[in-house]
């Protein structure tokens, strides 16, 4: 569940037109093979220049909610 609200604060955050397309960059990058949380994240902030890192940490790196 904390994921679904991580994406929703990074759309937020970038647009979701940008978000689609660093997916879009994603999967292609990664089509077939094993990726990591990491990897998402590198890729959300190559594509959209935005610093995932403090979302990260409050609701992927963190137990409960950050409110």
């Amino acid at each position: 569940m904390k994921g679904a609200f991580f994406m929703r604060a990074v759309e937020r955050l970038v647009g979701r037109a940008e978000l689609d397309a660093a997916l879009s960059a994603f999967y292609t990058n990664y089509v077939g093979q094993a990726a990591r949380m990491q990897d998402l994240l590198d890729t959300i902030e190559t594509e959209t220049g935005a610093d995932l890192d403090a979302l990260a940490d409050s609701w992927l790196r963190s137990l409960g909610d950050p409110g």
